[in-house]
């Protein structure tokens, strides 16, 4: 790996960054190709109702849309951001999500 695009993570933080897509397998249904973090993050925002998880959706994507914060925010930190917007927005898409079965 080279030493400009750092670990994997961040790599891959510049492609969906630049490509304007996300590479992310983390479904809220089926939660096998989620990490530690997103399944936190998935049973936090299942206790939400969808008012909140759609106010927490707005926040973030008006944090990726200002151009200050894209040089200022850790690369790091822009794809755990981009990975909340993710689950936020399977949960808005698929009305039957607030119901996903006890998996997690």
């Amino acid at each position: 790996m080279c030493e400009e695009l750092g670990d994997e993570e961040t790599m891959m933080g510049y492609i969906e960054e630049y490509g304007n897509t996300s590479t992310s397998s983390c479904s809220v249904i089926d939660i096998n190709g989620c990490t530690e973090e997103e399944v936190g993050y998935i049973a936090k925002t299942k206790e939400k109702s969808q008012e909140e998880q759609q106010i927490q959706l707005n926040r973030l994507e008006n944090m990726m849309a200002k151009e200050e914060n894209k040089s200022s925010i850790k690369p790091e930190s822009m794809v755990w951001i981009k990975k909340r917007i993710n689950i936020l927005k399977q949960f808005l898409t698929d009305l039957d999500a607030t119901s996903v079965s006890g998996e997690l």
